[in-house]
């Protein structure tokens, strides 16, 4: 058997030169640069919204609980610039607008303590114009600066004046 004419794979010694080296490296970089990119604008995108819920949810929650007590108030509610207020068997339900901690506070029963019930507002406006008690809010959040405006309405049509 003749030797000569298989050639040993193992004995090929040419191996990548630089110029190969260097063209493989950038071809991978050429991919790789723009997937990474698309991620980290992803999952940016993504922390930015989750943003944006929170402080929807915040701001519902707020809105949800100040529509239930004027609600189920038996004397008209009341609204001021930074304030409104409703009672409810003689207890006097107040959500107050404090613009040093940009927290909405209720107050409960005149205390002089409140509980914070959103947090990150910028503005608070509620406004009564005959039988309506409308409220708009705007929460600001702290990291991306996303910005949420609110607004509800609230038929005061059951109260006694």
């Amino acid at each position: 058997m003749n030797t000569k004419n298989f050639k040993n794979p193992l004995k090929n010694k040419s191996g990548l030169t630089l110029i190969e080296l260097v063209a493989a490296i950038a071809i991978f970089a050429i991919i790789i640069v723009p997937l990474t990119m698309i991620s980290i604008r992803g999952i940016n995108t993504y922390y930015q919204e989750q943003e944006k819920i929170e402080l929807m949810e915040s701001g519902q929650f707020a809105l949800f609980k100040i529509s239930k007590q004027i609600r189920l108030s038996d004397e008209a509610a009341t609204s001021e610039t930074d304030f409104v207020s409703a009672n409810i068997n003689g207890t006097e339900y107040k959500y107050k607008y404090d613009n040093t901690t940009n927290e909405l506070v209720e107050y409960i029963g005149g205390s002089s303590t409140g509980n914070s019930i959103a947090e990150n507002i910028t503005d608070f406006n509620p406004s009564i114009s005959g039988d309506l008690l409308s409220i708009d809010l705007e929460l600001t959040g702290p990291k991306y600066g996303k910005t949420v405006n609110l607004k509800t309405s609230i038929n005061l049509r059951n109260q006694n004046n």
